[in-house]
């Protein structure tokens, strides 16, 4: 049960940011044809790069292995589930 929390907690403090990074993501912008959107700036990217990937980098260094790897699984589901969510709607193909 210990192993959850450090991982859940590490979890919540990279889950906005991958929202965040996912909702203004420059090609995701382009497939939607939202140009009313400016997307995130280089420098942007990057701050939200770093608040996403640092819990992970913090269970690293705190020689929390096993909290590490579920932090990353879940923050991959955390991305997937993002994706599909934030992913512009196409019509169906089928006839």
């Amino acid at each position: 049960m210990l192993t959850w929390l450090p991982a859940l907690a590490a979890l919540s403090l990279s889950l906005p940011g991958l929202w965040l990074l996912g909702w203004r993501n420059s090609k995701r912008l382009r497939a939607a044809r939202q140009r009313k959107q400016v997307a995130w700036s280089r420098l942007e990217q990057r701050g939200l790069i770093l608040l996403v990937i640092s819990p992970g980098l913090v269970l690293i260094f705190a020689d929390l292995w096993p909290a590490f790897l579920l932090w990353m699984l879940l923050g991959m589901a955390g991305g997937w589930f993002t994706a599909r969510l934030l992913a512009p709607r196409t019509r169906s193909i089928a006839t």
